[in-house]
């Protein structure tokens, strides 16, 4: 059974941060901050195509494990890209900062153990979406980059 934070539901406590990659230039800003396309959620076809934005589920704002997971996942796109840094999003917080919106559902792969989605987004219009994700902007830690961990 898949773990969910809600405030309202639960009371067990994910990891605090849930990292998410950045791979694309163009989705950093000259300031380094990121663009609301980095929270683009996507559909997911074996879920119901419901919407979701894959993230890193941990504890240390530096640890080595979300490095190499960030850089197998910048590896795995089509073409292989190198991993920009990656932005944190406060885990357990995300509900009550959202509107009650967005949480997060623990999702481990083989390759990932501490991979995760960020669900509840809205609506499929890209309008809906980007509101979304301007409000995750406001949230999310600045761009880290590898050579910080």
């Amino acid at each position: 059974m898949a773990e969910i934070v809600r405030s309202a539901l639960t009371r067990e406590r994910l990891p605090v941060w849930s990292a998410r990659f950045v791979a694309f230039s163009g989705h950093v800003d000259k300031n380094g901050r990121v663009k609301p396309a980095v929270f683009k959620p996507l559909p997911n076809p074996c879920a119901g195509n419901r919407l979701e934005c894959s993230v890193t589920l941990h504890d240390d704002p530096f640890d080595e494990a979300v490095v190499r997971h960030g850089e197998r996942f910048a590896q795995g796109l089509t073409p292989p890209k190198k991993l920009l840094g990656w932005v944190d999003l406060p885990t357990n917080d995300l509900p009550a900062l959202t509107g009650n919106c967005l949480y997060v559902e623990r999702s481990p792969s083989r390759l990932n153990p501490d991979h995760a989605n960020l669900l509840g987004f809205p609506d499929t219009t890209p309008e809906a979406w980007r509101l979304m994700a301007l409000k995750l902007i406001q949230i999310a830690s600045t761009l880290k980059t590898p050579r910080e961990a």
